[in-house]
């Protein structure tokens, strides 16, 4: 279980023990595509369904953080890292000096007009993300913007009462409602939230969120759906379902949570590993491999742990009090590019219908750190790893 709890309570614990020290400005590495990056949130409210999580009555309403490519970003400001309410209440968690999280700085600006390079055919790709449990979308900025510059629009859900804290537009601050009593229950509201996004994101909403007439031109949306660690459960939930319109999926070391464990699911899907994940996820993973319908790839970055497909890569090595925190040892850099190129060329095959990059075909000598798992093969999975021929006859 202690897997799944991306941030807050699993690395409080080893922040709370460290002594803080003055603070130096924390600062993001830039977007790896050509285009400048914007970035908005907003708030949605599903009228369809009451929020279990929530301490009275009340419609579900996920907050959005949505990353688009920029025309430019002259005279624009640099956005802040997370709202000040939840960099405030950050601080503590993570062991920093008070003013440590509202002061870095990122490489995405506010605002600003939007500019579509991909649309294709009238069409538009959308990227929707969920994060870690108790994890925001902003967690995930590098990847995420770096996604943007190349030209997609990205829309990170945050789930109230799971990601935390977090702070809606009006300024109130969602606190954590122990989502985690029940993980399996947690997934599937975080797939119902994606799913409200996959039955019915219009292009309009879009052009009304950005607040812009450059959508004229597109007549219909192409969604594809990811997240990281539990997030990539709710997105192979939210592929499960044939209601929606996402089209391809993306788990980022996650595994498969009840009824996906059971039913399976149609690709195409992509899964990243880390090297550094307990052996019993693969161990699940290599189970309910066969139950993923359609084309599939599962792949492994060596001297990658969980955490680093968050922010935390890049930004542990800034301070002192986080020494203690395992990233791996590739590098903030090096697993961002590997993240994002393999990432890009799924997108780019599944929703841009563009030839099948060969980085999806065969292992690359020029990311000699990422390896293809042959998870259907009986014998080529490591020591450690639960063989299929063994737990089928178990």
């Amino acid at each position: 279980m202690a897997y799944f709890l991306l941030h807050k309570l699993a690395i409080a614990l080893l922040f709370w023990s460290c002594s803080s020290t003055a603070a130096n400005r924390l600062v993001l590495p830039p977007p790896l595509g050509a285009h400048p990056v914007g970035t908005r949130r907003v708030q949605v409210v599903d009228g369809n369904r009451l929020d279990p999580f929530a301490p009275t009555c009340q419609h579900r309403a996920p907050v959005l953080t949505l990353w688009y490519p920029l025309q430019s970003n002259e005279s624009l400001s640099p956005a802040p890292y997370l709202p000040a309410k939840t960099a405030a209440a950050e601080n503590p968690v993570y062991g920093v000096p008070e003013g440590t999280l509202e002061s870095v700085v990122t490489q995405t600006f506010i605002n600003g007009s939007a500019i579509f390079p991909l649309i294709t055919n009238r069409t538009l790709p959308v990227l929707v993300f969920s994060p870690g449990s108790q994890g925001l979308s902003a967690d995930y900025t590098t990847i995420l913007s770096s996604l943007a510059s190349h030209g997609y629009l990205v829309i990170g859900v945050d789930h109230p009462y799971d990601s935390w804290p977090l702070e809606r537009p009006n300024g109130e601050l969602v606190i954590f409602g122990n989502t985690t009593d029940n993980i399996s229950f947690a997934s599937i509201v975080r797939r119902d939230d994606l799913l409200f996004f996959g039955r019915q994101l219009e292009v309009s909403d879009i052009a009304e969120w950005l607040e812009t007439s450059s959508l004229d031109n597109v007549d219909t949306l192409r969604l594809g759906v990811f997240g990281h660690s539990l997030g990539g459960n709710a997105a192979n939930l939210a592929m499960q379902d044939e209601s929606s319109s996402y089209v391809a999926g993306a788990s980022l070391d996650g595994s498969f949570f009840y009824p996906v464990n059971v039913t399976g699911f149609y690709g195409p899907s992509l899964y990243i590993a880390a090297s550094g994940a307990e052996a019993r996820i693969h161990d699940m993973l290599i189970e309910e491999w066969p139950l993923i319908k359609g084309w599939k790839l599962a792949i492994e970055t060596n001297a990658s742990v969980h955490m680093s497909f968050s922010d935390l890569v890049v930004l542990k090595p800034q301070r002192s009090e986080w020494d203690d925190v395992d990233v791996g040892s590739i590098g903030g850099e090096r697993i961002t590019k590997i993240l994002v190129d393999y990432l890009k060329a799924f997108w780019e095959w599944t929703l841009l219908d563009k030839e099948q990059s060969a980085l999806l075909r065969k292992e690359s000598a020029v990311y000699p750190e990422v390896s293809f798992m042959e998870l259907e093969r009986e014998g080529t999975i490591r020591d450690g790893y639960l063989k299929v021929q063994a737990r089928s006859s178990s």
